[in-house]
């Protein structure tokens, strides 16, 4: 939540102090202390978190360490710079028309469905992405203004907004943790040859996006991974599935049942291959945390198995597409990562290449899932 100082929220966002971290080594304290980076500096000497085996013909593997001063000290740099369009105010408006406009014109015409499903499609990753933002506090400074946009963009997108923050909360403390505690992991271990993922998969059939992204944050107040379940969590829960149904069925009424439905399920299948393609495919997905087995991985760790792509228009996405570098900071507004991207490039080119922008996808399942250190 951006309330006060966004560099102080981000490092404490970022930098959680916790004695069941094992490799936390220090809060960021000395942060204001630190000097800021020269864009175009590079590190003389970077550093190595440890060499680890992965198993692989004991294969060793130098793992690229972004110490916590370092961090505070690329944080406050890519801080000093002016944040990039555009505000988040014109994406919601741009996509909240294009959904207006999808549904109205599929209202009007229902041939105009084939133009009308897509163009949903479009707006619900918009919106659905909206909802990540808001669940990290960094769309706008005031909490309430990013609980609003949370819950109605979550409304239209079919997410209760308290179950997706508290469960995406437990992602980014978890990440890679082979506690089971993330509810969105991907595979720790090698996967099996799977025809029926592989046949889905050749389909674009977004079985990745809808059961490993939309279903766990969709139940996360039923079955958390971080808590005990809360009786308050699951009254908001349910309160917040009713005004979701009810809005649903509202526009059908207003609508008709037949554009809704065109709009409503065509522009969530959409939704899904088109998340799926950009985002799940790639930003977990591949990559073993190193070193292996650690119950907790600080987000500074956590870039060597976060991975940043290459997308059209990334602002239309609120540049989800920088992951590595929202990983090592949640706390930060959107609006500064392509800046984070550019400085790590720059002073630490071995944490930004461990992982690439351009790798080859596989086409079969097990070979996108298998987790391999870095990318080749």
């Amino acid at each position: 939540m951006i309330t006060g100082n966004p560099l102080e929220v981000t490092l404490k966002e970022s930098h959680p102090t916790d004695e069941n971290c094992p490799n936390e080594r220090s809060r960021v304290d000395s942060a204001g202390e630190s000097e800021a980076l020269d864009p175009g500096q590079k590190t003389t000497s970077p550093r190595a978190c440890s060499q680890s085996t992965t198993g692989a013909a004991s294969e060793q593997v130098v793992i690229p360490c972004l110490e916590p001063a370092e961090a505070a000290t690329l944080l406050k740099a890519a801080l000093l710079l002016e944040p990039v369009p555009p505000h988040p105010v014109a994406i919601l408006l741009v996509a909240s028309a294009a959904l207006v406009g999808a549904v109205t014109a599929v209202a009007a015409w229902l041939p105009l469905a084939a133009l009308g499903i897509p163009l949903a499609a479009v707006a619900l990753t918009a919106l659905s992405i909206a909802v990540h933002e808001a669940a990290h506090g960094s769309l706008f400074r005031r909490r309430w203004a990013n609980t609003a946009v949370g819950f109605v963009a979550g409304v239209a997108t079919g997410t209760p907004f308290g179950s997706y923050r508290r469960g995406h909360r437990a992602h980014h403390r978890w990440a890679g943790s082979s506690t089971g505690k993330d509810p969105t992991a991907a595979p720790l271990e090698p996967v099996r040859a799977n025809r029926f993922l592989d046949f889905a998969l050749a389909l674009r059939v977004p079985v990745l996006f809808w059961g490993g992204v939309y279903l766990p944050y969709l139940v996360y107040d039923l079955r958390p991974t971080d808590s005990p379940r809360r009786a308050a969590h699951l009254i908001g829960y349910v309160v917040n599935l009713g005004w979701i149904v009810a809005a649903h069925v509202l526009l059908a009424s207003i609508v008709g049942w037949v554009p809704y439905a065109l709009v409503a399920v065509g522009g969530f299948v959409g939704w899904g291959v088109l998340y799926e393609e950009l985002f799940t495919r790639h930003q977990h997905v591949g990559l073993l945390p190193l070193p292996r087995g650690q119950s907790r991985y600080r987000t500074t760790e956590q870039a060597q198995f976060s991975r940043s792509v290459r997308i059209p228009v990334p602002w239309l996405f609120f540049y989800f597409n920088l992951h590595k570098e929202h990983h090592l900071f949640p706390g930060l507004p959107y609006r500064y990562l392509p800046h984070v991207r550019d400085l790590l490039r720059r002073a630490r080119p071995d944490i930004a290449g461990f992982t690439s922008a351009d790798r080859r996808r596989p086409a079969r399942a097990h070979e996108l899932l298998t987790p391999l250190p870095g990318d080749p």
